[in-house]
């Protein structure tokens, strides 16, 4: 068997042993981890709501998490893209950027508020006109009124 196949039966078995683990042993050092975990394996498996609400729990009760961040950027970026709810997109992300400015992640937030419901295709063209634009600036024409004599 490939192992880069994605198995739903073995992502729903695992999920459940990462949510057993979490009720049973709120305390332990890996539980955030592996709530961590049960939410990216419950986005692959299309279960969103569940996947919100594992980042959500780890955002309450482990919010010194080293990931706690990129749950609260998951949340956002989840709405975004596969919800579509743009609304709870932009409120995930202006919630980010409020709770962690300073965060490696924030220019791909800031960038995501920029560009929340624009197609890939708005996307790169927005990008060629700003390049375009930056280009000229750096570069401007030539000047054919050269002061002469200095």
């Amino acid at each position: 068997q490939n192992s880069s196949t994605f198995d739903p039966l073995s992502a729903k078995n695992a999920v459940t042993a990462y949510q057993n683990f979490a009720d049973s042993l709120p305390n332990d050092p890996e539980t955030p981890a592996y709530l961590f975990k049960a939410g990216e394996l419950y986005r692959s498996l299309k279960q969103f709501d569940n996947a919100f609400a594992a980042y959500e729990r780890i955002l309450a009760k482990y919010s010194s998490y080293e990931k706690a961040p990129h749950s609260l950027f998951l949340i956002g970026f989840t709405y975004e893209n596969d919800v579509k709810g743009l609304d709870k997109a932009k409120e995930s992300y202006e919630r980010f950027l409020k709770t962690y400015p300073d965060h490696e992640l924030a220019d791909d937030v800031q960038f995501s508020m920029g560009n929340l419901g624009k197609s890939p295709d708005e996307i790169i063209k927005g990008f060629n006109e700003k390049n375009t634009t930056n280009n000229q600036a750096a570069n401007p024409a030539p000047d054919n009124k050269k002061e002469k004599g200095n």
